[in-house]
């Protein structure tokens, strides 16, 4: 649990000591909402385990409370009914409305849902004796050996997967090369947006697939099908956030990024690396980002959002005739642009 401890609490160099106060000398994790959601689920239904002890030893001491609750998992279901802001606000942004806002699909309680199914899992691990495998990937915290010890910054090699982590000072000071920048692509100001989004996104959301970048990109050009991901204020404020992003990027519905163009142009000054296809930051995309339109961070922020209803829609059936529209026009423009098909 110090792994996961240490990865949502040090986000920031100012925590340094810290870290090396818990055998910890690297650099610092990035922020992703995603994984500290599930970091947090994880060590609440470790600590649920650690508290309420296993079936065999419940109420063992209290009949009275095990006839209130024959299982410690009926106590898990209580006590997680007991935090009505944290399901409120879960079911609001887990509803799905039409554009009268009507609800089409309910929200759930996705803190509780996810606590209880990794409660689980645990459990099978507890009965089974098979260790308990994360849903996180990389793993949480820093890299580890074989024996779970943290593996000291100095002796990391390339086929650690630390994209959750920041670069280390080190590194940054070496990254003081000359860019390689293709002379044709991107030239035009849409170009360049394409490029500073996708930047953006692989910076801010690291280490997911080709294709869901490409959908993401895809949600960034095309307003309407963006929107009908979103619910409720976060409508309004998507709406809002159109006024500060160039026109040319959202002018077409059926547009859909030059992706190959994109990627190429990334990879060739080492701002975007790809390996089994999943993108994560390259050496230099922070000084290549710099010199790359400034977008506006609500507008990006939202999009992401987007895009996580959007991976929860595919692959699941859905009542809603719309958002299954939105589904399979992301599909089909997603499948124009990995070949190399433009919009006119």
């Amino acid at each position: 649990m110090l792994g996961r401890g240490l990865e949502l609490t040090y986000t920031a160099w100012d925590l340094e000591a810290f870290a090396l106060d818990c055998g910890y000398d690297g650099p610092p994790f990035r922020w992703n909402e995603e994984r500290r959601f599930l970091l947090r689920c994880e060590l609440d239904a470790a600590y649920f385990h650690l508290y309420l002890g296993s079936s065999e030893e419940w109420g063992l001491d209290s009949p009275q409370l095990r006839e209130m609750f024959p299982t410690p998992r009926h106590a898990v279901e209580y006590i997680m009914e007991t935090f009505p802001i944290v399901k409120r606000k879960d079911i609001k942004r887990t509803t799905i409305t039409d554009e009268n806002g009507q609800v089409t699909q309910p929200g759930t309680y996705i803190t509780k849902d996810t606590i209880l199914s990794i409660y689980d899992a645990m459990t099978e691990s507890i009965r089974t004796g098979v260790p308990y495998q994360t849903r996180l990937d990389p793993p949480p915290g820093p890299p580890v050996d074989s024996e779970g010890n943290f593996i000291p910054y100095s002796e990391w090699t390339a086929e650690l997967n630390t994209s959750h982590i920041h670069e280390g000072r080190d590194v940054a000071a070496k990254k003081k090369q000359k860019l390689v920048v293709d002379p044709v692509f991107p030239s035009s100001d849409l170009e360049k947006v394409l490029c500073a989004s996708l930047l953006d996104f692989v910076i801010t959301q690291p280490g997911i697939s080709e294709d869901q970048y490409v959908d993401l990109m895809i949600l960034a050009m095309q307003p309407a099908n963006c929107r009908l991901l979103l619910t409720g204020d976060d409508r309004k404020k998507f709406d809002a956030s159109l006024k500060a992003v160039l026109p040319e990027l959202i002018a077409d519905m059926d547009a859909r990024p030059p992706w190959r163009l994109i990627l190429q142009a990334l990879q060739s000054n080492q701002s975007v690396s790809i390996s089994k296809k999943r993108l994560t930051a390259g050496s230099n995309a922070e000084l290549v980002r710099g010199k790359l339109p400034v977008l506006d961070s609500q507008f990006l922020s939202l999009v992401l959002q987007a895009g996580e209803r959007l991976r929860d829609l595919q692959g699941a059936v859905t009542p809603d005739e719309a958002l299954s529209t939105v589904v399979k026009a992301v599909q089909k423009h997603r499948k124009a642009a990995m070949s190399g098909v433009t919009s006119a």
